[in-house]
């Protein structure tokens, strides 16, 4: 989910496209943040609880908070092979609060954080 999360990042900074495969069906190219939502699935959030609908939540979180407070937490984050994955996500979550200066679990629903939480244990 990182992954994807980063990949983000990079698209945007970099004004990347990137072209899904031939079987997808309408060839346009997707830049940014288009990516992420391309992994959504088209669908509301709430109907797509996957990890790709993490990937999509983070990169609205992003948008809001922006991506200062990404690379912070990324550059600080501590050793966590202690954490159990919820533990970890948890964790990751109070780093972009605190970098962001706003309470970014407060932008999850119920649904999200509950998909947030199956999604690190998979």
């Amino acid at each position: 989910m990182l992954d994807d999360y980063k990949l983000a990042y990079v698209m945007t900074k970099n004004n990347c496209a990137a072209v899904p495969a031939d079987w997808y069906s309408d060839k346009r190219e997707y830049t940014g943040w288009d990516v992420i939502d391309v992994y959504r699935g088209g669908g509301s959030l709430k109907d797509t609880l996957t990890v790709f609908s993490l990937s999509g939540k983070l990169s609205e979180v992003m948008r809001e908070i922006g991506w200062d407070a990404a690379k912070q937490t990324f550059r600080s984050y501590p050793d966590t092979t202690n954490l159990t994955p919820e533990e970890n996500f948890t964790l990751f979550i109070s780093l972009l609060s605190q970098y962001s200066g706003k309470d970014v679990r407060a932008m999850f629903t119920d649904a999200e954080w509950a998909n947030a939480m199956k999604v690190g244990s998979l």
